[in-house]
């Protein structure tokens, strides 16, 4: 479950092309970061992969519904889905652009 949902964010961050220089915050926020800085509604492209992957914390097999602050909180943690998404597409943006297929 953990790795399925990890792919699917993933893979909207990169479709999307929201991952700007290893920042992929915009994938969920959009863009304006203080929708997220302010608990308000994410307006990115990513939102419902995004909010999956954070829900999952694969180290316990469990499954929550985090809010907007708490999936904020689980980008880059490798416990949950989504920070092991966001450390894999920091990376491909941040060293891989062209690899990757971020050349812009």
């Amino acid at each position: 479950m953990g790795y399925t949902l990890c792919q699917a964010a993933s893979a909207c961050m990169r479709a999307n092309m929201c991952n700007m220089g290893g920042d992929p915050l915009p994938c969920y926020c959009g863009t304006h970061a203080a929708t997220c800085d302010t608990n308000g509604q994410p307006n990115g492209p990513c939102v419902s992969e995004i909010a999956a992957a954070a829900g999952r914390n694969v180290m316990k097999n469990a499954t929550d519904a985090p809010s907007a602050a708490q999936v904020e909180a689980r980008y880059g943690d490798p416990t949950f889905a989504i920070g092991r998404a966001v450390n894999i597409q920091s990376v491909a943006s941040s060293f891989c652009s062209t690899d990757c297929g971020y050349d812009q």
